[in-house]
């Protein structure tokens, strides 16, 4: 971490197994460290200034043409989003005549794999990289990570000229214009020299300290799937900066962190490391903030990210931790409260019984929920709280993607079915836009790594089991390099057609995009139903699944069950109870494809 970021003035935390120190106060007693302030003896500089901002890097999910790539990725992506289909034969033609023969994005990746990345920290100036923009010597900068892309010019399926417009430069913008959704660490992991250096104007007080700071947790037991993240702070006389580096082992995105400022002088901090651990600071603050609200900005393919709070002055102390600070726990075994604010901005009828509820959260509280992880809805006037599974706004078109607005703020969709008797549900359905809505307690345990080694992937929905689904979904749409998964096979079980979620939408998607399958299925059809119909347990209606799946991606008319070139067979079940224990017995009882179904969650997963 010391070549990261220049000596800024500060408190420096390195964090061992069980609490983090700062250096100095040699004398602190361990065992009654939880009751210490946490003391930050700062030199006083009046010349001692700072702030800036660091550009953020990431994955957004934005959807984008299929024509003049900028890093030609949707050219070799079977869909690099749910909202496009693949890029048609004609498109793949005209881009292949601007690369020499053998110059392929499928020859690049496999180059990719041969190579390690090479472990950086370094800082690159602007400066430097502009020196750098000729067509044997190229480099240019993508959200706050510079590249050498010299090599990789011939193999750019937009041709060499059009990646010339970035050399020597920030092509962030350049980037994010044509597809701000492509996972570029990926395409370029290879060639990463460093990270921009920002001009954040004059630094800190560059004397260090030797203080300690207590922040052992009120539990000391500590899972070993996971390793603690890496902490620094920062401070001038108006700005506190949190930064929170975790291991390169672990994959983060930007939904893996969830930050909150709760009534002006609680600071609370969680990180889902590797599901279904999570890393939380919890500290009451040394003074009560004038104003809560907050910046966060991302580095390294969101490993790193860095918290920026206005306080009202130099702080001694950083504040006094709270109940399960610098802990790492299962997230479903997190007690702490940290509900916050959100305004319901739409509403809308999906069924006659379920509603679509966007709700914003407010600027003080920066919301991630992981894929597959849930959060509790609760209403402050009843205090009763459920849980969730939050979705895009849309499985298809231009507002597939989350949905994101100023400052920190963001718009989460749920999707809620209404119970005439429900004591959440009820309340929830007569709620309208305006109206105040709190979020809060992100928990799961889904880990996007189950998907790796897949082949077929079932997805067993009933009813609103359905809701885990959607991301995921549009996860691999966006990952198919990282996640290639051939064929996506949602069935999804409804009582009659008028319960199906977003029916027609689910038909659209398969229509577009090859790999996904969809098949819905009622128990109680009417005489216009020509969908699939039968219970969840019947091992006839699996195997119909199957022969219609393969016969539609083999392109003949009839193929024995027993053929189906399925390859390595998952499948994830999300329903009641009874649903899900209905699945299960089908799947150990089918002979058709092999499975391991433990409650290690090897081939099977339930939610």
């Amino acid at each position: 971490m010391s070549g990261d970021l220049p000596k800024e003035n500060v408190i420096s935390i390195s964090v061992p197994p069980v609490f983090i120190e700062l250096d100095g106060a040699k004398d602190c007693d361990k065992n009654e460290s939880l009751n210490l302030p946490m003391e930050v003896e700062v030199e006083e500089d009046s010349n001692s200034k700072g702030n800036g901002t660091i550009v953020q890097p990431g994955n957004d999910g934005i959807e984008s043409p299929a024509s003049n790539s900028f890093l030609g990725a949707d050219l070799f992506q079977k869909s690099a989003s749910l909202a496009m289909p693949p890029p048609s034969s004609t498109t793949v033609k005209k881009a292949r005549n601007l690369v020499s023969p053998g110059m392929s994005m499928v020859k690049w990746m496999k180059l990719q794999e041969d190579r390690v990345r090479p472990p950086t920290r370094k800082k690159i100036p602007l400066s430097e990289i502009a020196k750098h923009n000729t067509e044997t010597d190229c480099w240019l900068v993508i959200r706050n990570c510079v590249y050498d892309v010299t090599e990789y010019l011939p193999y750019h399926p937009g041709g060499i000229p059009e990646m010339m417009k970035g050399a020597g430069k920030d092509a962030t913008a350049l980037f994010n214009e044509v597809h701000r959704w492509v996972n570029f660490d990926s395409i370029l992991r290879s060639c990463l020299l460093g990270y921009l250096l920002i001009d954040v104007g004059e630094s800190f007080d560059e004397s260090e300290e030797d203080v300690r700071v207590s922040l052992v947790p009120m539990n000391t037991s500590v899972p070993k799937t996971s390793s603690r993240p890496q902490v620094k702070f920062f401070q001038d006389d108006s700005v506190l900066v949190f930064q929170v580096e975790a291991m390169e082992d672990d994959e983060l995105s930007e939904d893996s962190w969830s930050v909150s400022v709760l009534n002006r002088e609680r600071f609370l901090l969680k990180v889902v490391l590797k599901p279904p651990d999570l890393w939380m600071a919890h500290v009451k603050l040394l003074q009560a903030l004038h104003d809560d609200q907050f910046t966060i900005n991302f580095q390294d393919s969101f490993r790193k990210a860095r918290i920026t709070i206005k306080k009202p002055s130099k702080w001694k102390t950083l504040g006094t931790p709270l109940q399960d600070n610098n802990r790492l726990m299962d997230s479903r075994q997190c007690q702490v409260d940290d509900f916050c604010c959100g305004t319901v901005i739409e509403k809308q009828e999906l069924t006659h019984n379920v509603i679509l509820l966007g709700v914003q959260t407010i600027c003080s509280s920066f919301v991630g929920i992981p894929i597959g992880f849930h959060v509790k809805l609760r209403i402050q006037e009843t205090g009763i709280a459920r849980k969730y599974t939050p979705v895009n706004r849309s499985i298809i078109g231009e507002l597939s993607r989350p949905q994101k607005s100023e400052e920190n703020r963001r718009v989460i969709y749920f999707i809620i079915k209404v119970y005439p008797d429900g004591l959440l549900t009820k309340e929830l359905g007569l709620l309208s836009v305006n109206s105040q809505l709190e979020i809060g307690t992100v928990a799961g345990r889904y880990d996007p790594t189950f998907l790796k080694n897949c082949d077929t992937l079932a997805l067993f929905a009933g009813g609103s089991g359905i809701t885990p689904f959607v991301r995921i979904i549009d996860f691999l749409g966006q990952r198919s390099i990282s996640y290639p998964v051939k064929r996506i096979i949602l069935i999804f079980f409804n009582h009659i057609e008028a319960d199906i979620i977003w029916g027609e939408e689910w038909m659209q998607l398969a229509d577009s995009w090859n790999v996904f399958h969809f098949f819905p299925v009622v128990s109680s059809p009417v005489n216009c139903w020509e969908g699939l119909s039968g219970r969840v347990d019947s091992i006839p209606l699996f195997e119909s699944v199957l022969l219609r799946t393969f016969t539609k991606e083999l392109g003949i008319r009839q193929v024995k069950v027993e053929k189906c070139p399925v390859g390595k067979f998952k499948a994830m079940i999300c329903g009641s109870s009874g649903f899900n224990d209905a699945c299960i017995s089908m799947l150990k009882s089918q002979t058709h494809v092999d499975l391991i179904v433990t409650e290690d969650d090897d081939d099977v997963f339930i939610f």
